[in-house]
């Protein structure tokens, strides 16, 4: 399982570039309305994605459930026959766990670090915000112009939170649709078909695109099956459980 901890992690350059804030680019208000009305997107509070994560072709697929609220709170779960992985953000605390699927009380639990707060919290912020989540955790945004990707006259953008902690995103000029992320390691990451919840578009399918140490490509799915927009969370669903090792 802790490869499954690393592939949703992850799932968390150089040239001249000019920076600007979320409201001063233009093609940040095309992305925002190619996802909904303002409205709709300013009135998420929080998301909850629900589906499989298929690690790479021919391995089998584990259920997977993502959950975001305002103004900083994100759990991920993944299960498999054998194991229960949670990893947890409260605002500025983090916690991930592991426990045995058949019996929950073997568990152990480690706090997460601070390079790892950071990735989450960013994270978090892209998935609740809507582009304009920098500006919410004293980030910045960098334009680098446009440039071609998989066919489509793109902006290519650059959501810095940290000197680490990095998304490119290309947003389609004409339409405002994302049509690749990347990270700072050099995956690239494509988002297909499309679930409509509390009046905003959501990507059914993320496919992340990595190479092995060996150089050989890898691929890596999340499918979706339903994701729900502003249902009620408890507290408790971030809390850190009280014991820290058992």
């Amino acid at each position: 399982m802790k490869m499954y901890r690393r592939i949703l992690a992850a799932l968390l350059f150089i040239g001249a570039a000019s920076w600007a804030a979320a409201a001063e680019l233009p093609v940040i208000a095309l992305a925002r309305d190619y996802l909904g009305p303002d409205a709709a997107l300013v009135a998420v509070q929080s998301i909850r994605y629900e589906g499989v994560l298929i690690p790479e072709e021919g391995a089998a697929e584990v259920p997977i459930e993502i959950l975001f609220q305002k103004p900083c709170q994100q759990r991920i779960v993944v299960k498999s026959e054998t194991t229960v992985e949670t990893t947890a953000l409260n605002d500025y605390e983090g916690w991930h766990r592991t426990q045995s699927a058949q019996e929950p009380d073997k568990q152990k639990l480690t706090l997460l670090t601070i390079d790892q707060l950071r990735s989450l919290r960013a994270n978090t912020a892209e998935n609740l915000w809507f582009y304009t989540g920098p500006s919410h955790q004293g980030g910045t945004i960098e334009d680098f112009g446009e440039v071609s990707v998989r066919g489509a006259t793109c902006r290519k953008l650059a959501f810095r939170y940290t000197p680490s902690v990095v998304f490119i995103r290309y947003i389609d000029t004409t339409t405002g649709r994302l049509v690749q992320s990347e990270t700072e390691k050099g995956d690239w990451i494509t988002e297909e078909g499309e679930i409509v919840a509390g009046g905003v578009r959501f990507p059914k399918r993320i496919v992340r695109h990595s190479k092995m140490p060996d150089g050989s490509p890898r691929v890596i799915t999340i499918l979706f099956n339903k994701i729900t927009v502003n249902e009620p969370v408890e507290a408790s669903a971030f809390t850190m459980p009280p014991a820290l090792f058992r």
